[in-house]
């Protein structure tokens, strides 16, 4: 899967970084892959995971909250 199918599949994912893209490009073909890690609930999480954080970078006032120091 290269970017382009993976905007094509996941919207969402362009509202990533550059950096967290190419990580979940890679999570998700590690996940998907032959393996013990291919169960469909522990990919399902890894997608609703990473459209949360996509979620956080659409939005700047959120992203901005999110990045301020945290008061105690």
């Amino acid at each position: 899967m290269d970017v382009e199918e993976l905007f094509a599949a996941f919207p969402w994912a362009r509202f990533l970084p550059a950096d967290d893209r190419s990580e979940f490009l890679r999570e998700f073909v590690d996940m998907t892959g032959a393996g013990e890690n291919n169960i469909p609930a522990r990919v399902l999480q890894m997608i609703v995971e990473w459209r949360s954080t996509a979620q956080v970078h659409a939005d700047p006032k959120l992203l901005a909250a999110l990045q301020e120091p945290q008061r105690t």
